[in-house]
């Protein structure tokens, strides 16, 4: 089924495009991110049962600009007159600039992105929409797996099942683009909570991906293996202090590199010049047995998108 596109963002793409083509006439770039985030949270557990909004949803807008080497961005939830618009996002950024100025802050001459002609309409598509699903059979469905989950084990304190599915749509306009993206990312999280004697251990599954209201269909099956994960805990030794040969699984190896590695080659490192990557630009910093691609349109997960918030259009690598 579609995730069909934000029909408010829709109705602004007419205007946020006229305000690009104002701001243009001030500045040597400009561009506006349009983003429309909707979705619902929900848990059970054996003493509490919630639901409320998705944590991440919002509405709104965000002008980007150049000047004088410097980019600067302006953030606005509504966008009704865009004369008006335009004209408090230049007095608001202006006056910015002249107090840097003022104040004789060291500024990072930055070039002005030069862009290529793009234009993109992408409506992901899931198994089953999150609207398709009464929040009554959600709400079945995780108490039920938290049911299972206490009936398994009498060192069971807690039992708790949640999910959250978002519907994501952004447009990003400037003069040589016109992207648009919609689609849905859910979550899901089984955990249990044990204690033996003084020992008290937990044991969790996670799910996710670019999927709706079908990862109920996958939560709950592994009910049984958390909770014999969480008893096996509650008998297990401590492991004595040392060095040991481990095997991860995906999900452990990304982290591991995304703490080890991944935080040297962000982007405000590099400015502090605190990026130790700069020293291993173009060279080999693992094993020849290892092979790791960063790329958004590599595989189909919660992490992949047609386009950024900046406008840069998904790679395989």
């Amino acid at each position: 089924m579609k995730c069909e596109f934000s029909k408010y963002l829709a109705s602004k793409q007419q205007d946020c495009e006229s305000l690009v083509e104002l701001l243009q006439k001030h500045y040597d770039y400009a561009s506006i991110l349009a983003t429309d985030v909707s979705g619902t949270s929900f848990s059970a557990s054996r003493r509490q049962k919630a639901i409320r909004e998705a944590s991440l949803a919002e509405r709104g807008f965000v002008a980007r600009v150049y000047k004088d080497g410097l980019y600067s961005e302006y953030s606005f939830n509504v966008l009704e007159n865009v004369e008006e618009t335009a004209k408090k996002i230049i007095d608001e950024l202006d006056d910015q600039l002249e107090m840097l100025k003022a104040i004789h802050v060291e500024v990072l001459d930055t070039p002005k992105i030069e862009e290529e002609e793009a234009k993109i309409f992408v409506e992901k598509e899931v198994k089953e929409l999150p609207d398709s699903v009464s929040f009554e059979a959600v709400m079945d469905k995780l108490t039920e797996i938290s049911n299972k989950g206490l009936s398994l084990s009498e060192h069971l304190l807690e039992c708790m099942a949640s999910v959250t599915m978002e519907q994501i749509s952004k447009m990003f306009i400037s003069q040589k683009k016109q992207l648009k993206q919609s689609y849905i990312i859910s979550e899901g999280l089984i955990g249990a909570l044990g204690r033996k004697g003084n020992k008290t251990q937990m044991d969790y599954q996670s799910y996710s991906g670019l999927k709706g209201a079908e990862i109920l269909c996958e939560m709950g099956n592994d009910i049984g293996k958390v909770v014999k994960n969480v008893e096996e805990l509650l008998d297990a030794s401590r492991v004595e202090p040392g060095e040991y040969d481990i095997i991860c699984t995906p999900e452990v190896a990304g982290l591991i590199a995304h703490e080890a590695f991944g935080h040297g080659v962000e982007m405000d490192m590099y400015v502090k010049n605190r990026a130790l990557a700069k020293e291993y630009m173009g060279k080999r910093v693992a094993s020849d047995l290892v092979e790791m691609h960063d790329g958004a349109a590599t595989v189909e997960n919660t992490s992949s998108y047609a386009f950024d918030d900046e406008g840069t259009i998904a790679k395989t690598q």
